[in-house]
């Protein structure tokens, strides 16, 4: 059996001149023993991301795809690394095919883990194509057919890198930014890489099976170097983007109320104290306004804590239907609301909430045969009139909220000097209609 010591098919790396770098690797480490260490990065790479789809729902098809391409790269570094010890047929020419399809996995894995659509046809297609042609070149290791193997290979990994590329640069400012940037880097260097290969190959002539000058090049010694540590650096990739979108997940879940939706009390404390903190870049002024859903309580005795959730969140989206966009909303307990909004006086605050509270008190809830009529009353605080902390604007606006209570429930009050609350602004209804 013909002793062929090359990657992908490059040349003997002792037939000639500086073949000895080639195969020692600047008299360190044998070529193939690289290559053998690369197949085994990359075979606990793919499992780790195997493992790891299980964390990220939403991650979970790339990194899938993402450990497949992992376990293809590293068959392919194994063939290599078994060359002399396989016939040519396996240890080049179906490495060279698997090489190539890995290099198309690798693309897919970063548009699924990129939450793109998939391009699963498209990369089947080709893929199929690529090894029907690597498979009608035949057995034969002639320099033309073999140089043509590896073009097909290299060209096809760095097409697909290359491509991965955009794809990334479109998570900028969606993922993290570290561990984006590095996988564009990855990406890049590799595509380079395989560019280089090629560029080698049409200046050797080709000579790929006995030339071995580009065995013992130094494109040879940077080549291999980089395939063997590509595994891992493709899975950083993949891991450091992985684990900031599940620590994103676990900080939103963290701020996050689980049945209405909104911001819990410490995620609105966080948020609108941010708020307050940019006064300089304000024009108006900052209203608070705290908000108690009236009768809860006979809700939950009447109708059940199922129907009193309905009832929440219900409100909650009124309430976000009634705030515009820029306005912060929490559930600061209970059936007790929170929200903070810029505005241009203390008199557009009142009317705001004067509006919201119109809009809910016309609103019911059905429980079966039941219409549950919706009520609230609301307290109002403006910084920096009625203070400038956040604590000096919540204890104010809780004040008057207790105000409105105590005025028949259904109403706003927004200011301590009023001597007699103002009216419910609609009656209350009984829970039960005629």
């Amino acid at each position: 059996m013909r002793d062929h010591r090359a990657d992908l098919g490059r040349g003997d790396p002792g037939a000639q001149e500086g073949g000895d770098t080639g195969r020692t690797m600047f008299g360190l480490l044998d070529v193939y023993t690289l290559f053998f260490i690369g197949a085994v990065n990359a075979y606990i790479c793919a499992l780790m991301l195997f493992v790891l789809r299980r964390l990220h729902a939403p991650s979970r098809a790339g990194l899938l795809w993402g450990s497949g391409a992992n376990l293809l790269l590293g068959s392919a570094m194994a063939l290599i690394a078994s060359r002399g010890q396989l016939p040519d047929t396996v240890s080049v020419l179906l490495a060279n095919a698997v090489a190539t399809i890995s290099g198309l996995g690798i693309y897919q894995s970063f548009r699924l883990f990129c939450l793109e659509p998939p391009r699963s046809l498209l990369v089947w297609s080709i893929a199929v194509a690529l090894v029907a042609v690597q498979a009608a070149l035949g057995t034969s290791m002639a320099n033309d057919v073999h140089a043509l193997r590896i073009s097909i290979a290299g060209a096809t990994q760095a097409a697909c890198m290359l491509l991965a590329v955009p794809v990334l640069l479109r998570r900028r400012g969606l993922d993290a930014p570290l561990p984006v940037n590095w996988a564009i880097g990855v990406m890049s260097a590799l595509a380079v890489v395989n560019i280089g290969r090629l560029a080698g190959l049409a200046l050797n002539d080709f000579q790929v099976d006995g030339g071995g000058e580009l065995a013992g090049s130094a494109l040879q010694a940077a080549a291999v170097a980089l395939y063997s540590l590509g595994p891992i650096a493709f899975a950083l990739s993949f891991v450091g983007i992985a684990a900031t979108r599940i620590a994103s997940d676990l900080r939103r879940i963290a701020i996050t109320d689980s049945l209405t939706g909104l911001l819990t009390r410490r995620g609105f404390h966080d948020r609108a104290t941010r708020m307050l903190g940019r006064a300089e870049e304000r024009v108006g002024a900052i209203a608070l306004m705290m908000l108690d859903l009236d009768f809860f309580k006979s809700i939950n005795d009447r109708y059940g804590h199922d129907c009193g959730d309905r009832v929440l969140r219900r409100l909650a989206r009124l309430l976000e239907e009634d705030v515009p966009s820029r306005a912060i909303v929490g559930r600061h307990g209970g059936e007790e609301f929170c929200v903070m909004i810029e505005c241009g006086d203390p008199g557009e605050a009142r009317r705001l909430a004067e509006r919201i509270c119109e809009h809910v008190g016309a609103e019911t809830v059905v429980d079966g045969e039941h219409r549950i009529a919706l009520s609230i009353s609301i307290g109002v605080a403006t910084d920096p009139v009625d203070g400038a902390s956040l604590a000096d604007l919540i204890a104010t606006a809780d004040r008057r909220l207790y105000f409105a209570k105590d005025a028949g429930r259904g109403c706003v009050i927004a200011d301590d000097d009023v001597a007699t609350p103002t009216r419910p602004m609609h009656p209350r209804r009984d829970f039960v209609p005629v």
